[in-house]
């Protein structure tokens, strides 16, 4: 089955749009970027297309990156006393250390979950939200009746916002979780012996069709830039041995808008979903 997450989205947009209605103050949410590529432009667009039609304020802010660190903490301090949420979205030039960046971001502005302090509560268990897409493949184990626990699964790339999280919740189900990155001198091996594939590289067709095994889940958060457009890290042709998948555009992506939209509201508008 091909999941699509569009439809499930408009769902999702829709109980938040309701929720939104209600309000007395419209929430506000400011994009940093520095360095746009053609995935960041469009998820960038995606992002302040479903702010609108959720009724929430998103602006993009261009960091004056001349000013190296300088630049991005003053971009913050103004985002920081303007909206309700801050999102750091990456890639940044090398002039600018983004670690230092996000050790700035308050837990209660990070509605990516990709702050210093965000993660440390996170690894903590603390935390009252998970990063987007944690929650986005949560919420289609939940939909589709998919039992981690037990499983193995192969997650491939270690990123703060996509393999890092998601292999951490994982585990917390009682999942067999094999930690990978493409590197990994047993990548096929493994990704082969998986029930489940969660993939974050950012490597186009990293996994083949003759890679996986039948009946296996894939849920592909990978995106890259291939032809002037934005492709996942499964071959497309992977859905044919496939239980489940997940296709890139149109799959996590809409629906890990939507819970970066829900992270927000409820960090700071007491949203129960």
């Amino acid at each position: 089955m091909i999941i699509d997450g569009r439809k499930l989205a408009a769902e999702r947009i829709l109980q938040m749009h309701s929720f939104v209605q209600g309000l007395e103050v419209k929430p506000r949410l400011v994009a940093l970027t520095a360095m746009p590529t053609v995935p960041t432009q469009q998820f960038l667009k995606i992002k302040k297309r479903v702010a609108r039609q959720i009724g929430i304020d998103m602006s993009v802010v261009e960091v004056d990156v001349s000013q190296g660190d300088r630049g991005g903490s003053e971009a913050l301090r103004t985002a920081l006393d303007t909206a309700h949420g801050v999102v750091i979205q990456l890639p940044f030039p090398s002039s600018i250390d983004v670690e230092e960046l996000l050790k700035e971001l308050p837990v209660a502005f990070d509605p990516d979950v990709m702050g210093v302090a965000a993660q440390h509560t996170l690894r903590e268990g603390s935390g009252d939200i998970r990063p987007p897409v944690t929650s986005v493949i949560r919420l289609l184990c939940k939909e589709y009746g998919v039992n981690v626990k037990g499983k193995r699964v192969a997650v491939v790339g270690q990123g703060r916002l996509v393999g890092a999280p998601v292999s951490l919740w994982l585990e917390e189900e009682g999942a067999q979780v094999v930690r990978l990155t493409r590197e990994s001198q047993n990548l096929a091996e493994e990704i082969r012996s998986a029930h489940i594939l969660v993939l974050g590289a950012g490597v186009p067709g990293l996994v083949r069709r003759d890679m996986v095994r039948d009946g296996v889940v894939i849920f592909d958060a990978g995106t890259s830039e291939e032809g002037g457009k934005v492709v996942g890290d499964a071959d497309p042709l992977c859905a044919e041995r496939a239980s489940l998948f997940t296709p890139v555009p149109g799959g996590i992506g809409p629906l890990a808008v939507c819970e970066l939209f829900a992270n927000l509201l409820r960090l700071q508008l007491d949203y129960r979903d």
